[in-house]
């Protein structure tokens, strides 16, 4: 009979030794396996313009408040020249506007984010299946120089002959060379795109059907370029400095400016802790008398309307951008979705072609070299699909980009309440 203490100790030494074995196997890590949407939720979490966004977006909060505390030390009815105006007024809701525009850009990054992780995946693709027909194109050669140096010993060849093989093989191996390196670039835009580590193998599992919707014939090219108006960050970006310049004419047409001297690099006096905001005003007052100018400066005005039409001027030449954005994209859409069609029937015809090639090949017709070009050929046809399924794919990510998906809805952050009144 078997001892139990016996059967206990072999259990332990079969534990231990694949413990021994772990830190082995440990060091193969396994691939990291996407399709498309995978790699769009990994780069909305880890793309380093997410968490630019988000720091962009923090600092500004941040700036806002402090703009806003020291704006709430000056009463209201204190306010008699627009220098204190632009303190009391002005600034905080710049800050706040600048806080509006990197709450919206956070969002505009993870669009950018999202747009980035379907061009990269469909490049890296598009990459290794040229590398395929690159492998191929190889292989194809190489049969044929056997061939051509098979047919030479007979003489049925001549020596241009041979020596057009030999460059044919040459360039097949430049081509694949020129592959290898296309897909290394690809796998690397791929990895920045999502945050992964640059060590880390990756694997792509499938490539999606183009949609149906996005840019199909028929769609309202006028509603497509609306929505882009209404969801693009650059507009709304725009419009916010837009806002700021008309708070900065209405101030500078109710008070009097009375320019001050050049900032010191400190800033405003700070408030001391045992000061009351009554004290701190009248100290700062007191300060700000030592640094104004005498007269009155007559160029507050003119420099005001100046900047809001500057300001509106980039408004409507962002606009300009985005609807020829989406005029591009849109046409782009087309021409890629006609292209695959070509695509799709040129492979189409040349899956039948080698069908023929392989039962002439059978009935003695037509020789193995024959057939060896067929087969290339067909493989050329079957990449040029799916190069052509990623143009389209590409063609349709650049339209929802342009559209400006996975910004928000509209403008959630607007104000309601319009600019503030003095």
């Amino acid at each position: 009979m078997r001892s139990p203490c016996r059967g206990v100790a072999v259990l332990l030494l079969a534990c231990w030794l694949l413990v021994l074995a772990a830190p082995a196997r440990a060091g193969e890590e396994l691939p990291l396996t996407f399709d498309m949407e995978r790699a769009v939720e990994r780069a909305r979490r880890g793309s380093p313009l997410v968490e630019l966004a988000e720091a962009m977006r923090e600092q500004a909060e941040l700036e806002w408040l402090q703009a806003q505390e020291q704006a709430d030390r000056i009463p209201a009815e204190s306010v008699e020249t627009y220098e204190m105006a632009s303190i009391k007024y002005l600034y905080p809701f710049q800050a706040l506007m600048a806080y509006l525009v990197a709450r919206q850009y956070e969002k505009a990054a993870a669009c950018d984010a999202e747009w980035m992780a379907r061009r990269t995946y469909c490049q890296l693709w598009q990459a290794q299946a040229a590398l395929r027909a690159a492998e191929e194109a190889v292989e194809a050669a190489v049969a044929h120089l056997d061939f051509l140096n098979l047919a030479g010993a007979t003489g049925t060849v001549t020596r241009e002959d041979l020596l057009a093989g030999k460059v044919r093989v040459a360039q097949a191996q430049a081509q694949l060379v020129a592959a290898q390196g296309a897909v290394a670039l690809a796998e690397e835009a791929f990895r920045q795109a999502l945050g992964i580590h640059p060590e880390r193998k990756i694997e792509l599992s499938g490539l999606p059907e183009p949609a149906s919707g996005a840019g199909a014939e028929g769609e309202d090219l006028a509603a497509l370029t609306a929505e882009a108006l209404d969801k693009r960050f650059e507009v709304y970006a725009a419009e916010k400095e837009c806002e700021v310049r008309r708070l900065d004419l209405d101030l500078a047409r109710r008070y009097p400016s009375t320019p001050l001297a050049p900032m010191p690099a400190e800033g405003l006096p700070p408030m001391e802790p045992d000061e009351t905001p009554e004290e701190y005003w009248e100290r700062l007052q007191d300060w700000l008398g030592e640094q104004a100018e005498a007269e009155p400066s007559p160029h507050a005005v003119p420099r005001a309307e100046a900047a809001l039409r500057q300001s509106q001027l980039k408004r409507e030449a962002a606009k300009d951008a985005v609807r020829l954005d989406v005029l591009s994209a849109y046409w782009a859409v087309q021409r890629a979705r006609a292209n695959l069609e070509a695509a799709r029937a040129a492979a189409e015809a040349a899956a039948e072609a080698l069908e023929l090639a392989r039962a002439r090949y059978e009935a003695g017709t037509i020789s193995r070299l024959e057939l060896i070009n067929a087969e290339l050929e067909a493989v050329v046809a079957a990449v040029g699909e799916e190069t052509a399924r990623c143009e389209l794919l590409m063609a349709e990510a650049d339209l929802a980009h342009a559209r400006g998906w996975g910004t928000g809805e509209g403008r959630p952050l607007q104000l309601t309440s319009g600019s503030p009144t003095p």
